[in-house]
């Protein structure tokens, strides 16, 4: 008889929860920064952007918007339309049928 290996789940921590959320939160800033540098964005108005940011997204919110498209969401942010864009992010692709095969 072959036992077979149990698999043990490891639960996450609050505390290993909110510091996964802080890195995510620290990687998009840093696409996001690097974004505006290739658009020529000056450092004045990054920093204002960088506030917007901080105003909006926080732990709580980071996994709705993460996956958007940056330029989409820095443009979303910028006009105060992040709960309009929030739809698309974790919409679903429908299946693809098969369609009917004639002969003849």
């Amino acid at each position: 008889m072959v036992k077979k290996p149990t698999v043990k789940y490891h639960i996450f921590t609050e505390k290993e929860l909110r510091r996964d959320l802080k890195e995510l939160i620290e990687l998009h800033k840093r696409c996001i920064k690097s974004y505006l540098v290739s658009k020529d964005i000056t450092f004045k108005t990054r920093k204002k952007f960088n506030k917007l940011y901080d105003f909006y997204i926080d732990n709580h919110n980071i996994r709705d918007f993460f996956f958007l498209p940056i330029s989409i969401f820095v443009q979303a942010t910028v006009k105060d339309q992040l709960e309009n864009v929030r739809i698309y992010v974790h919409k679903e692709k429908p299946k693809k049928r098969k369609g009917r095969v004639r002969k003849g």
